[in-house]
């Protein structure tokens, strides 16, 4: 949890694509209602730490996108098999940011563009709990400090809206809290950490750090999905 908090709290993703495959071996209820938690936490601390870098604007455009999202992402998960939903969205997740490595695609943080990546961050999240790269893919050339407002704003509703969302369906109670409780202290201290990280990064430019982490995150959704881990 404290690499992963280290992580996001640099580049503005991290967390779930380094936490989630772990926890799940060590104890399946960490995911996705404490892990969620965690979320809400850290994007909270990052969000107003670089509160004056976040575009307010663009989160909007992002929201617009990510609550139809998450209910089409529901819906695949009743009407089409997971594997296949799954194994698609991360397929063409990795496609992405193959081009973007390459530079044979400029992904803009446009209006429409930002609706549609925060439609795609909602169907992966739901339906393989890793959302973040459609939106990272975006911001790969802005600065560190308008990266990790930015995506920790977005990702802050999106995360308080699904740990609600959990919580309406009998999916977070006393229990998934007190695991959480029990992870906040590594969230904290890596949050903390990724102060000092995020500078190293100033300096070095962000750019590669979010292709990697992207690149990373749709390999393990498409791992996951393939063989059912």
């Amino acid at each position: 949890m404290t690499t992963g908090s280290i992580l996001q709290g640099s580049i503005g993703i991290g967390l779930a694509i380094i936490s989630a495959p772990i926890l799940l071996m060590v104890e399946p209820v960490l995911v996705p209602g404490p892990l969620l938690l965690c979320a809400v936490c850290l994007t909270a601390i990052v969000a107003f730490r670089e509160r004056e870098f976040m575009d307010r604007s663009k989160i909007g455009w992002a929201l617009v996108g990510r609550m139809p999202g998450t209910l089409v992402g529901l819906a695949l998960l009743s009407a089409i098999p997971t594997q296949q939903t799954s194994v698609f969205l991360a397929g063409m997740l990795l496609f992405a940011v193959v081009l973007s490595g390459i530079g044979r695609a400029q992904w803009k943080p446009r209006p429409l563009s930002l609706t549609v990546a925060g439609c795609l961050s909602g169907i992966m999240g739901t339906t393989t709990s890793v959302g973040g790269p459609p939106m990272a893919l975006l911001f790969v050339e802005s600065s560190g400090s308008a990266l990790r407002g930015t995506l920790s704003g977005f990702f802050f509703v999106g995360a308080s809206v699904s740990s609600i969302g959990l919580a309406l369906t009998g999916r977070l109670g006393w229990t998934e809290l007190c695991w959480a409780a029990s992870l906040l202290p590594a969230v904290v201290l890596g949050t903390q950490l990724s102060r000092y990280t995020a500078r190293i990064l100033a300096r070095k430019g962000s750019r590669g750090a979010v292709l990697i982490a992207s690149g990373t995150a749709a390999t393990v959704a498409l791992v996951r999905s393939c063989f059912g881990y």
